[in-house]
């Protein structure tokens, strides 16, 4: 029983460990945070499905001795009852570190099919595909759809915003692709920065573009810099229909989010503010623009859309409140003025 679960916590840790190495080496803390959450999961799921000496008792099979042997007594036990997404997860991580890119892939699809909302599992379920397609690893269009799916639910996930940046490569997109990236210099590490940097500007010289200077990192990365003010170009007011008034709640956070019609569904400006009495009227301006190089200023044709977040973050979840999506064209000089009314609820 000890080495089944010594197998399943190791097998769990190892794969991580390996599949959130490429961008994020500096972010120790959240590298051990989700080892830990990981290995505490596989053991939930242990205790859940049942000892070895369970498992032996109704399918006839013996202890299990290595890691070959212990996938194969989850996906048997998984087989009876197929509705634990968290098993196919974890048989899905257990087939990548035996090198089983396809049955990885498919473990991950049914969890999806499960679960079809949680933006880490979309993101490792679109990186396990595009290692399937090999030898070029190409990102394919289910990958993208998660991806996608990935950055709706969670618009600033670190992983889907870098895959989205490969997949624009991949498609001879290097401007795009260095636009999404540098989305996420102003959260990354300092010490990620630099290496970043250089992606994004390899992306900019494909394009015909100038590298962006090395100012960036240290301006994105330093919370103490100094910001000159910057001019009001957006003022958004966002009301809320009477009939929804009993579903706000005291820690309720309204969410206002800019983005580019039929473009990437990451913000050009964001603001984040207490949902506690509407009407509620925010002002956007380049502050609010989480791309060092793509501005609410650049954009003559913007979405606008208000969402109110009973978790306090960006993602959709039910219950949610939101508005419709109203796309609009600014006009020069500013500031712009429009109206959101949040009348639906998420389901």
């Amino acid at each position: 029983m000890a080495v089944f679960l010594i197998i399943a916590v190791l097998m769990t840790v190892g794969i991580l460990a390996w599949m959130l190495r490429p961008l994020w080496q500096s972010s120790r803390h959240l590298m051990i945070g989700t080892l830990l959450i990981a290995s505490l999961a596989t053991f939930a799921l242990y205790r859940i499905i049942g000892t070895p000496d369970a498992l032996r008792e109704n399918t006839g099979t013996t202890t299990p001795e290595t890691l070959s042997e212990a996938v194969e007594v989850l996906h048997a036990e998984l087989q009876r009852h197929p509705e634990r997404v968290d098993g196919w997860v974890i048989l899905a991580r257990s087939y990548l570190k035996l090198g089983r890119l396809q049955e990885a892939n498919d473990a991950y699809i049914k969890a999806i099919a499960l679960e079809p909302d949680i933006p880490d599992l979309l993101v490792e379920a679109a990186q396990t595909r595009a290692m399937t397609n090999a030898p070029d690893h190409l990102i394919d269009e289910q990958a993208v759809t998660w991806l996608r799916h990935a950055l709706e639910l969670q618009p600033m996930h670190q992983r889907a915003i870098w895959f989205t940046g490969i997949w624009q490569r991949q498609n001879h997109r290097p401007a795009e692709a260095a636009a999404t990236w540098e989305t996420l210099l102003p959260i990354v590490p300092a010490s990620t920065a630099p290496s970043l940097l250089k992606e994004i500007n390899q992306a900019r010289q494909d394009a015909g573009l100038p590298p962006l200077p090395a100012e960036f990192t240290t301006a994105s990365s330093n919370d103490a810099v100094e910001k000159a003010p910057v001019a009001t170009l957006l003022t958004v007011t966002v009301e809320l229909a009477p009939e929804l008034q009993t579903r706000l709640a005291s820690d309720d956070v309204l969410f206002v989010l800019v983005r580019q019609p039929d473009g990437s569904p990451m913000p050009i400006a964001a603001k984040r503010v207490p949902a506690v009495k509407f009407p509620i009227t925010v002002e956007l301006s380049d502050a609010d623009s989480p791309m060092p190089t793509l501005k609410l200023s650049q954009l003559q044709q913007i979405s606008l859309s208000a969402h109110v977040s009973k978790s306090g973050n960006a993602k959709r979840a039910p219950d949610d409140l939101e508005s419709s999506i109203r796309t609009v064209t600014l006009e020069q000089g500013g500031p712009d003025q429009y109206t959101l009314k949040i009348d639906q609820i998420v389901p």
